[in-house]
């Protein structure tokens, strides 16, 4: 047919054509309706055909991935990481020591990020000390084996880190340097043995010289041995005055031949082995005779004994005897006591200070009264504080 008809099925006529596109319809959307992305069916093919391979994409979508992972991991405030790449070198060991205060918490990073040396105090190794502020605790540095103390603490050391300091002890007085030494010879021991211990149990070496053949001579010069007291013998002679003025039991008399004298003289060193000298009681009258006191300290030396001039005449001859035999000996240089009240005690106590000061050694002689005993207790602080040493008879017969 030569109008309106297609032949053998084929392409729609011109007038057909023409006629759908003045519906206003494209082609390829008969309902009417647009693409979703508004492009043509060519430009869609153009663009799936320009995305990357897959690979490629994978490989794009991990470096995404990871370089979120490395700046969540870097502003974590320190939870992650202990050092950020951009943290300072760490402290010294002096600056890691100092306590925590405010001063040392540090504050916000440039970027507006938390300074990631910040940390929770939940998240810190160390407790808060107490009285500090509350808030975050710098973070500690690395453990190193630079951080081990020299030594490690004892038990006692932590126990003592709770408690304060203990307080020093009061400074003891000081002792001036030795300026002298003196010897206290005590005579008359003998008729009582309870003042004897209060003598012996004085804080200085005071010697004991003990008459023979009375009620505890033997006891006392034992109990003075006992407690490390020199004991030397009290020698009665002949005085002046005799036979009015008693010397008593032993006595060596210018009557005597020199068999009976030295006679009398071993039965008196005889009775106590704690002897270790000699000196006179009373004997003002022998003690002027030289030849009688030469036989003594003849005798005295023969026993290896020294010998103590009592001094109980100014013209007494045994301290002369003694040194030209070169016999160990000494002279007084004081009575204590011959006035026995207390301040006169007290004077001769400062007397012979001051010579001992001057010459180096000074020999006092006293008696076994009670304010003797109650001044000389009184004066052992002073002793030391003016650098005078009591010493036994012997150290200064030593180096006369």
């Amino acid at each position: 047919m030569a109008s309106g008809g297609r032949p053998d099925g084929g392409k729609p006529t011109a007038k057909k054509a023409s006629g759908g596109a003045g519906t206003g319809r494209k082609p390829s959307d008969p309902k009417g309706k647009k693409p979703c992305s508004g492009r043509s069916p060519g430009k869609s093919s153009g663009w799936r055909s320009k995305l990357p391979p897959a690979p490629l994409l994978a490989a794009w979508v991990m470096a995404v991935l990871a370089l979120a992972g490395i700046l969540y991991f870097s502003g974590s405030g320190g939870r992650h990481s202990r050092q950020p790449l951009s943290q300072p070198s760490p402290p010294s060991g002096a600056e890691q020591s100092r306590k925590y205060s405010p001063a040392n918490i540090p504050g916000k990073t440039s970027s507006g990020r938390t300074d990631p040396t910040q940390a929770k105090p939940s998240d810190s190794i160390h407790p808060v000390e107490a009285g500090a502020p509350s808030g975050p605790v710098i973070a500690p540095k690395p453990f190193s084996s630079t951080d081990l103390p020299s030594e490690p603490a004892s038990s006692k050391d932590l126990l003592a880190l709770g408690r304060p300091a203990p307080t020093a002890p009061a400074p003891r007085p000081p002792t001036a340097p030795i300026s002298g030494r003196i010897a206290i010879i005590i005579d008359d021991f003998g008729p009582d043995l309870e003042i004897a211990e209060e003598f012996a149990a004085l804080p200085f070496a005071v010697t004991f010289s003990v008459l023979p053949q009375l009620a505890h001579s033997a006891d006392i010069a034992r109990l003075a041995g006992s407690r490390g007291r020199e004991v030397i013998l009290h020698l009665p002679m002949e005085p002046y005055g005799y036979p009015k003025m008693d010397p008593g039991a032993g006595a060596l008399l210018l009557s005597m031949s020199e068999n009976a004298l030295r006679r009398q003289i071993g039965l008196a060193l005889d009775a106590s082995p704690n002897f270790r000298g000699v000196n006179n009681h009373m004997g003002s009258r022998m003690t002027e005779d030289s030849r009688a006191m030469k036989i003594v300290v003849e005798e005295v030396n023969r026993r290896g004994l020294y010998f103590v001039d009592s001094f109980t005449s100014p013209k007494s001859k045994a301290f002369s005897a003694a040194r030209e035999m070169k016999i160990r000996t000494l002279r007084r240089d004081i009575f204590l006591d011959h006035n026995q009240s207390a301040d006169s005690i007290r004077s001769q106590v400062a007397r012979l200070i001051k010579i001992a000061r001057v010459k180096g050694t000074a020999l006092a002689i006293g008696h076994p009264h009670r304010e003797t005993l109650k001044q000389l207790r009184a004066a052992s602080d002073e002793f030391g504080k003016q650098g005078i040493k009591v010493v036994a008879a012997s150290e200064l017969a030593n180096g006369s």
